[in-house]
């Protein structure tokens, strides 16, 4: 097994399907971007035609949680340019490594990034195609 626990020469998993955010249509019209209609739900300019479920938001919610600080917005932005070690991440972000270091937990957990060892350094990497999408949107509208 390999640092974050799969056999060597295995593909990752894909996130389970509650961590797949849908920003690739993030909502905002954009002179590049049509409208989209999904399962009755239009994205982009008007009202949504159905409801998300309760149970849905409910489990959203908490992996929502995760990209939402600062910090971590700028780790994933950072990583979609190379994988960098914890060492180099607190320098760049001018952050302790002990808080870089528990940044990097929570988003492992919630499967954001992933680990990997060259020789004694562990650098990380986004693993998560939405994170980027994410970081992407947020480029493209900024706070609106």
């Amino acid at each position: 097994m390999d640092f974050v626990g799969r056999p060597p020469g295995e593909p990752r998993q894909a996130p389970p399907p509650y961590l797949a955010w849908n920003v690739d249509s993030c909502g905002l019209e954009c002179e590049n971007t049509p409208l989209r209609s999904t399962k009755g739900v239009l994205m982009g300019k008007g009202r949504p035609t159905e409801r998300i479920p309760s149970r849905v938001l409910q489990e959203v919610a908490p992996v929502l949680r995760v990209p939402a600080h600062p910090h971590r917005l700028r780790i994933v932005e950072i990583l979609m340019l190379e994988s960098v070690s914890v060492a180099k991440l607190a320098s760049m972000l001018k952050l302790e490594p002990p808080v870089v270091s528990q940044h990097l937990a929570q988003m492992r957990a919630n499967r954001i990034v992933t680990p990997h060892r060259e020789g004694k350094q562990v650098y990380y990497e986004v693993i998560n195609p939405n994170a980027t999408n994410l970081i992407n949107c947020i480029r493209a509208h900024g706070a609106g």
